[in-house]
């Protein structure tokens, strides 16, 4: 189907047309007509057109979001959690860039949750006591750490780690024949040593009980940081926490004991990951 139009008509409409064309028709010129846009592309175009807008204000507030928040850790930092071997849990180890695009992929998450009108996707963390806060995680032997791993399947009644025995020195004050009342450490690395004595995961991160609660106190977001083994959920979180000024705050990551089972009393208990900083860059005299 085409658009006819009289030829003397033509420039009276400021239609673009070849020049000298119109003296060359006798009465009349047929106009192709544009395709007509259906009413229900229209309405797809237009949903397409609110989804990208909708994620651009999500990225961009997400941005905002990241920029305002504090203490995040060095990029070159290294966060180390132990597995263990007999339970087939492998380590793993993560760089504060992880960390950071965790926290970033957070924020995206909670804009996009608010844009839709639906509650935050993160657990709250509320740093609650642990229940068995007897740990390796983060602790050394004799001053000589294990290497990330958690002793799986070694006793320390005769050998230690790293081959030594470790019969005759103290742990924490304690003979490894006394602290776990004669009994060996077959699953359990250094059953009798506490996390620095300390109860919560993050000593440092205080959660109101109060609800609402107090303004920089309010449970924290577990942010989960990705397994790269397997498509189980890892053991590791990042944990950050709204402020009073309304930003978030990196209060640190935390991870399960690996070494444990679901019967265990701490299963779900968490263990704070300290960053490994990375290491200074040396120097050195070139000649002239």
């Amino acid at each position: 189907m085409g658009l006819v139009i009289p030829s003397h008509d033509v420039e009276a409409r400021n239609l673009d047309v070849r020049e000298g064309l119109v003296d060359d028709v006798a009465d009349s010129m047929v106009f192709k007509r544009e395709p007509k846009t259906s009413n229900a592309k229209k309405a797809r175009n237009a949903v397409a057109a609110q989804a990208k807008a909708d994620k651009k204000a999500s990225f961009q507030a997400a941005a905002k979001a990241h920029k305002a928040t504090t203490n995040l850790p060095n990029r070159q930092s290294r966060f180390n959690v132990p597995g263990n071997d007999s339970l087939k849990k492998p380590a793993h180890t993560y760089t504060g860039k992880d960390v950071r695009k965790a926290v970033f992929d957070s924020h995206m998450a909670a804009q996009k949750a608010k844009a839709a009108g639906r509650p935050s996707p993160h657990k709250s963390f509320k740093n609650f006591p642990n229940r068995d806060r007897k740990t390796n995680i983060g602790k050394t032997n004799g001053g000589k750490a294990n290497g990330g791993k958690a002793n799986s399947g070694k006793t320390n009644s005769g050998k230690a780690n790293g081959g030594k025995n470790n019969s005759g020195k103290a742990n924490g004050g304690k003979t490894n024949r006394k602290a776990n009342g004669g009994k060996t450490n077959s699953r359990k690395a250094n059953v009798g040593k506490t996390n620095g004595g300390r109860a919560k995961p993050l000593p440092h991160m205080t959660v109101d009980k109060k609800i609402p609660h107090g303004p920089g106190k309010a449970p924290g977001r577990e942010i989960d940081l990705p397994n790269r083994h397997n498509p189980a959920r890892g053991p590791a979180r990042v944990i950050t926490q709204q402020t009073k000024a309304g930003h978030h705050t990196f209060k640190g990551v935390v991870t399960h004991d690996q070494s444990r089972i679901k019967a265990d009393k701490g299963y779900n208990d968490h263990f704070q990951i300290k960053a490994v900083k990375p290491a200074k860059l040396k120097t050195f005299d070139i000649p002239h």
